[in-house]
C-alpha cells in the first residue's frame, strides 16, 4: 500500500505562522536557511547542521515541526525557494548593471 502524502507546507501560505509557532532557538537556526535557502539546499542534514552549529537530529525536528514530511520534502520547497529568489534577484541584477553599463558608456563618450 502505497504511503499518502501529505500536503506540502510550501504551497500553503502558513509556513510563516508554523515558523512562529517554533521556540525562539529554533527560529534563530532556521531563519538564515529560509532567508538564503541557495546557500543551503545541496546540504546533506549532517552538513547544514554543521554549518548552523547544531546537530542532524535539531534540523529534522525543525523540519518536522514546519510540517514537512521529511528532510527531502523540505529540500524540494528549499530548491523552489532558490528559484524564486534567483529569478526575482538575477532580474533585478540584470536591471541594475544594465543600468550602470549605459551610464559607463555615456560617461565614456562624454569624455571623447
Amino acid at each position: 500500500m502505497k504511503r499518502k502524502e501529505a500536503p506540502s507546507p510550501a504551497s500553503t501560505p502558513h509556513l510563516a505562522e508554523r515558523v512562529e509557532k517554533l521556540s525562539i532557538k529554533r527560529q534563530e537556526i532556521i531563519r538564515p536557511i529560509l532567508e538564503h535557502p541557495r546557500e543551503y539546499v545541496l546540504l546533506s542534514v549532517r552538513a547544514m547542521a554543521a554549518r548552523l552549529r547544531t546537530d542532524p537530529a535539531t534540523i529534522v525536528r525543525i523540519v518536522r515541526g514546519l510540517g514537512f514530511g521529511s528532510y527531502r520534502e523540505f529540500q524540494r520547497h528549499l530548491h523552489e525557494l532558490s528559484l524564486a529568489y534567483a529569478t526575482s534577484l538575477d532580474t533585478m541584477q540584470s536591471r541594475s548593471s544594465d543600468g550602470i553599463c549605459r551610464r559607463m558608456s555615456v560617461t565614456r563618450l562624454s569624455r571623447i
